[in-house]
Order: C-alpha cells, then sequence, then structure tokens
C-alpha cells in the first residue's frame, strides 16, 4: 500500500480506522465455533439441560429410596449353570404386609422383589394378585432349593374376580419377581436358593 493512499472499508464499517482493520476481519473470519451462538438458542439449550438434570436427579432418588425402603435381604440364586442371580428382596412378615404384597406398585426394578417367609411346615400356602399392575413370577423355596415356579402370573379381572394360587406344597419361602424374570435368567426346579 502507498503512503497516501486511501483504504477502502466495508460501507457499513466506514467508522472504523485503519489501525483496526485487522481486528475486523479476524472477526469476520475467525472459526465457526468461535462465534456466539443466538440469545434464543442460549436459552433453549440451557432450558434442555435444566430438564435433563432434573430428570436424572429424579430417577436418582427414586431409586436411592426403593432401594433403602425396601431393599432388605439379598437373595441369590444358583441355577443349573452356575449362574448366580441376585435379587433384592423387601420381607412381607406380618399377616397385613402378606395380604398386601406389591399391590399398588406401578413398578420394580428388573432385580428387585419380594420374599414370604413361612414358619408353618405343614400349611399349603395360597397368593393372589390383589392391587397388582403387572405380571409377576412365583418361586417356591424349600430346604434351599426351589420346589416349584408359576410362570407370567397376570393382575386380577376388572370384573374384582381374583384367582388363588397355590404352592405345591409346604414352602419355607416364597418369592415374587417381575413377569418373566426366571426364565430370562434361566431359572428352574432345583436350582439353590441362598439369603444373605
Amino acid at each position: 500500500m502507498h503512503a497516501g493512499k486511501k483504504v477502502k472499508y466495508p460501507k457499513h464499517q466506514k467508522h472504523i480506522s485503519k489501525y483496526s482493520l485487522q481486528d475486523y476481519l479476524k472477526k469476520i473470519y475467525r472459526p465457526s465455533y468461535e462465534k456466539k451462538l443466538p440469545v434464543e438458542t442460549k436459552m433453549l439449550f440451557g432450558t434442555k439441560f435444566f430438564y435433563l438434570c432434573a430428570a436424572l436427579i429424579l430417577i436418582a432418588l427414586v431409586i436411592f429410596s426403593f432401594s433403602k425402603t425396601h431393599a432388605e435381604k439379598k437373595v441369590i440364586i444358583t441355577n443349573s449353570y452356575g449362574q448366580k442371580i441376585a435379587i433384592y428382596a423387601d420381607i412381607a412378615e406380618t399377616s397385613e404386609e402378606k395380604a398386601k404384597g406389591l399391590g399398588g406398585r406401578l413398578s420394580m426394578p428388573e432385580d428387585y422383589g419380594m420374599l414370604y417367609p413361612f414358619e408353618d411346615k405343614n400349611t399349603v400356602v395360597a397368593l393372589w394378585m390383589k392391587g397388582m399392575k403387572y405380571n409377576l413370577d412365583w418361586i417356591f423355596i424349600k430346604e434351599g432349593g426351589i420346589a416349584g415356579i408359576i410362570h407370567d402370573i397376570p393382575p386380577c379381572s376388572d370384573s374384582g374376580i381374583c384367582q388363588k394360587y397355590a404352592a405345591p406344597g409346604p414352602v419355607d419361602y416364597i418369592i415374587e419377581v417381575n413377569g418373566g424374570f426366571v426364565k430370562s435368567h434361566n431359572i428352574a426346579d432345583g436350582d439353590k436358593f441362598e439369603l444373605k
């Protein structure tokens, strides 16, 4: 550039001086990732991030609450393949707890269940699905092993008729788990049972 020659600037930037031309060019041609996002976009991302964090916190609280309130015992079932399946079980000890069972709960984590202990070794017990919202598998335990299984039992009908299901004989425990859990974990009669 020769001395005295006028510098041409864009019409909308006539007010800038020759000393700021380099800064102006940097501003125009800087990489796109350095450019500021529009205010609306920032607000959108901020709102989505807030709701995502809130949802994750809520899920964590629900899981934490369930594990602390209901998971009182750990049941270990060893199947014929040598696999050890863990079930975190709430214990129904009183007659009221046994009558209610899992009734009223909308769902249950995959590896959770309910354990019913029975001290009377001469009585054949029967259970029903009153108040249930989803199918269950029932596992009957006798002398440290599985003595019987009832698969995928549906909730009571809308008409109010509630079928009762009897154990195959006197049992020490009954475990209720989500419907399909037994098949998906290859659990069968004769598998070993352990209570932690």
